[in-house]
């Protein structure tokens, strides 16, 4: 992610994701960013599930990856 300069670990694992089509033109890349990075998961090991609601939970456990993977926090 370019504001706290995060490097793709895995281009291609977008294509892990059985409902990447789902995903809106306009978040496309930056879903396939965050995904690249480790920073988001999925729901599942095959599923983004992007027109499902993001709870508290998945934000929480996305910022502190972003913050891990920026090496501004420990694991």
């Amino acid at each position: 992610m370019d504001v706290v300069r995060l490097m793709a670990v895995d281009n291609n694992r977008i294509d892990d994701y059985s409902d990447k089509d789902q995903i809106a033109d306009w978040a496309y890349r930056h879903v396939e960013k965050v995904v690249s990075v480790g920073v988001f998961n999925g729901q599942t090991a095959s599923t983004i599930n992007p027109n499902a609601t993001f709870t508290y939970a998945e934000a929480a456990t996305a910022i502190r990856n972003l913050l891990t993977e920026a090496n501004l926090i420990n694991e």
